[in-house]
């Protein structure tokens, strides 16, 4: 409960005692992660090339964080701060999102091109 949600009805919401159902953030972040983390082990299934963990974790992960921390509480002492609207969180997430782009077209550029047929590999030649 470390960053208790905006009051709500949703029926994943949690009721706290003296406050009421709210939005339970860190339990939607859990499930979310849940989500990621099989969508790695999916991807552990084939070579991947450095840096393509990096990528899907930044890009799966950025913009839930971002939207979550609209749903943060605004009407509690101690609730997190806004900067032009948004929490430090969201602005964290937007430096993620772009190192996770600039990651990937790293990755890209790095992939090695196949403009033909592989051809295989030359016998090593005794000697």
């Amino acid at each position: 409960h470390d960053h208790i949600g905006k009051p709500s009805d949703f029926f994943l919401a949690v009721d706290f005692p003296k406050l009421g159902p709210r939005y339970e953030l860190g339990l939607y972040e859990a499930a979310w992660t849940l989500v990621i983390a099989v969508v790695f082990v999916l991807m552990s299934r084939r070579h991947r090339a450095p840096g393509s963990f990096v990528v899907a974790w930044c890009l799966l992960y950025a913009p839930v964080r971002f939207g979550l921390d609209f749903l943060r509480a605004t009407d509690l002492a101690g609730s997190d701060p806004r900067y032009y609207g948004l929490t430090a969180g969201q602005y964290g997430s937007a430096v993620m999102l772009a190192a996770g782009l600039a990651v990937w077209a790293l990755v890209l550029r790095k992939r090695p091109r196949i403009d033909g047929p592989i051809a295989p590999d030359p016998e090593p030649t005794p000697g």
